[in-house]
């Protein structure tokens, strides 16, 4: 006696009814995906620079104290202790000046580091006056106090505030048209 012969072996899975899955894969361009995200990657490096800009605002305060102090020293010929410096400044009238710069630099710190948590969590609207605030911070640094290092900070400050201004958006496309326009007889 034979065995029974096997039961027939569909060489693909039955039929189910439902239309056959596309061999393709999904398209995965987006235009409004895409555009979402080149806008983050801005903010995001808009955010940055306004953060490093912040950082070189906060160290332009020790670092042109400390070259202030050199230069006092320089010029003396000796060590001068702080409050030889400071009581000299008071008595010259500069002493508000210094004391104004270290606020004002700090105060472009502090500017610095809002706008830049506000660029990060997508606020562009600050750009424009994040940009305003770096070129002031480079004009204020070398003409009342920050030097280089300030400057540097408004810089990236209104570098930053460049970076994160919202673009416009896109100018609507009329639809293509095919063929000529439509015969319309004459009376």
């Amino acid at each position: 006696m034979s065995s029974p012969p096997p039961a027939p072996q569909w060489p693909v899975p039955p039929p189910t009814g439902m239309p056959p899955a596309s061999p393709y894969p999904p398209g995965t361009y987006d235009p409004m995906r895409q555009m979402a995200q080149e806008a983050g990657a801005r903010t995001r490096g808009a955010s940055n620079l306004l953060a490093a800009g912040a950082v070189l605002h906060a160290l332009a305060i020790p670092i042109g104290l400390a070259l202030f102090k050199v230069l006092v020293e320089r010029v003396a010929g000796r060590s001068v202790s702080w409050g030889e410096i400071f009581s000299a400044l008071e008595q010259t009238g500069f002493l508000a000046l210094i004391i104004a710069g270290i606020v004002v630099q700090a105060a472009f710190a502090g500017i610095a580091v809002v706008g830049a948590f506000l660029m990060r969590t997508g606020r562009t609207q600050v750009a424009i006056p994040m940009l305003v605030v770096g070129i002031i911070g480079v004009i204020f640094s070398f003409a009342v106090f920050g030097g280089i290092v300030g400057a540097i900070g408004g810089g990236l400050v209104a570098a930053g505030g460049a970076k994160g201004r919202p673009r416009p958006p896109v100018p609507y496309m009329y639809p293509p048209t095919y063929g000529p326009p439509p015969f319309r007889p004459g009376p």
